[in-house]
């Protein structure tokens, strides 16, 4: 994907490697950039998104159910060591513990993540290389993670390669080099789908994340794509 955002070109891509396509067929992954985005700014309709999640989730909690369970079996097909975290947050909402604020655009994606039971991803793209790999994760390879541990992966299981590094994992969650902190201003925004999920379901709530960055952060879109093993 080659593309202008106020006035800069950014050439990224991502790649699917034989072995997803091999041990994954049907797996979708979409992601979308955006650069100038107002991140260090508080923003009190980011912060007001999630305050009402709950009244928000209520009214369409059997359909999220159903929404959430093509990821949920994925994930135990990747041999998972938690459950699928979108569907335990949504319950956790539901009953009362509303998630806490980090940053604008964490803010954004956590409410459309769980409006819509579909995970999705934030990387700080002044971190990346820009030609990323959806590969499968090797014997004995660990990852440095967002909570500060060094993991172990579960072999052939999904990851995203930074390089020679593993920057996310489908079912452990972003690495802590990449993530996005309120100074991060070009982002990376990624989408996931199980087999069952559709393209154009993803399209749809790319682009509601589209709009909200616009609109609340100001910031500007430079692309998107979708891609299925």
């Amino acid at each position: 994907m080659s593309s202008e955002a106020d006035g800069r070109t950014i050439d990224f891509a991502i790649t699917l490697a034989p072995a997803v396509r091999s041990l994954w067929p049907g797996f979708k992954i979409g992601y979308a950039c955006f650069c100038n985005a107002d991140n260090a700014s508080p923003n009190s309709q980011s912060q007001a998104m999630l305050e009402g999640l709950k009244d928000n989730l209520a009214a369409k909690a059997q359909s999220l159910k159903g929404k959430t369970k093509g990821m949920e079996v994925f994930f135990q097909r990747n041999q998972a060591r938690r459950a699928y975290h979108i569907s335990s947050l949504i319950d956790a909402t539901l009953s009362g513990r509303i998630p806490r604020s980090i940053n604008p655009a964490v803010d954004i994606i956590l409410f459309v993540e769980l409006d819509n039971g579909i995970l999705m991803g934030l990387h700080d793209l002044n971190f990346l290389n820009r030609q990323l790999i959806i590969d499968v994760a090797k014997p004995e390879e660990r990852m440095d993670h967002i909570s500060g541990r060094t993991i172990s992966l579960v072999p052939n299981s999904i990851v995203l390669r930074n390089g020679e590094s593993v920057m996310a994992s489908l079912t452990d969650g972003p690495d802590r080099l990449t993530s996005v902190t309120p100074k991060t201003t070009d982002i990376l925004l990624l989408i996931f789908g199980s087999p069952e999920e559709s393209i154009q379901e993803m399209s749809k709530v790319l682009l509601q994340s589209s709009e909200y960055f616009k609109s609340l952060l100001s910031a500007k879109f430079s692309g998107s794509q979708i891609m299925e093993a």
